[in-house]
């Protein structure tokens, strides 16, 4: 059964990741990248401002992926991320925001897109590079 919610991953490692391909590389432990630590929990809602989230307030370098399924009803929607350091983030399969570069904070909204109602898998995939 799929349902509402988010799997939050995250990974605070000892280099800096600059790309999505870093950030998935230290995610999975892999590309160069050590693992200090790791934190996984399931949510309905992230506020990175919420000091039970991993790392939360501290500058270190890390990972985060969160994934999951949102439903939705049809219609055009557009999809609005604010990252410090790059950003992917993909619905359905298709990413619609992508900035894999770092940067300081900023504001990147996507195209609109037409969606018919239903249940889409949810991938952000972003990091801080400390």
């Amino acid at each position: 059964m799929l349902a509402d919610g988010f799997t939050v991953e995250w990974a605070q490692v000892t280099t800096s990741p600059h790309s999505v391909a870093d950030a998935t590389n230290a995610l999975n432990g892999t590309g160069g990248f050590t693992v200090l630590n790791r934190a996984t929990q399931f949510v309905n809602f992230v506020d990175f401002n919420d000091a039970s989230v991993p790392f939360a307030g501290a500058d270190p370098m890390f990972a985060v992926r969160v994934s999951g399924f949102i439903t939705l009803g049809g219609g055009n929607y557009s999809f609005l991320s604010i990252h410090d350091d790059g950003i992917r983030i993909s619905v359905g399969g298709e990413t619609v925001v992508l900035y894999d570069a770092d940067t300081p904070t900023r504001a990147d909204d996507s195209a609109i897109f037409a969606l018919t109602a239903g249940v889409y898998r949810f991938e952000a995939i972003s990091w801080e590079q400390g």
